[in-house]
């Protein structure tokens, strides 16, 4: 028997084989595809931080004097204040919920505002730190 037919000897009987792995894998890697598209979404959503830069703008219109800024013309707001904030005996919430760190805590760190020429603009990067007094 020459090389040629048994090939083709070999095909013919495991031609089903051939047929049911290929249905089993084409559905297989799609999935996979999937989950990696998925992951790397979360992943990607995870390390983005909230904007606050409307928030803190409200609460600077409401309260202005609470805003302290140094001669950099810098604040530090504690994330409490976006929280619950209690203006003329109202309390106040201009966040309802804080974002979540990988525990599972609030983060409820710090904002750092600038305002120059009346152009507050929030440096969400410390949201999850924790304020040492």
């Amino acid at each position: 028997m020459n090389m040629k037919s048994s090939l083709k000897t070999h095909f013919k009987r495991y031609l089903f084989y051939y047929i049911l792995l290929g249905l089993l894998l084409i559905p297989l890697s799609i999935l996979i595809v999937a989950f990696i598209k998925d992951l790397k979404l979360y992943l990607e959503d995870k390390n983005k931080l909230p904007d606050y830069t409307e928030e803190v703008k409200q609460l600077y219109e409401i309260s202005p004097t609470l805003f302290q800024f140094d001669e950099n013309d810098t604040f530090i707001l504690k994330m409490d204040y976006l929280l619950e904030f209690e203006v003329n005996n109202e309390i106040i919430k201009i966040v309802n919920r804080p974002q979540l760190n990988d525990d599972f805590e609030q983060c409820v760190g710090y904002l750092i505002v600038k305002n120059i020429n009346n152009n507050i603009t929030v440096d969400n990067s410390h949201i999850c730190d924790v304020i040492d007094y």
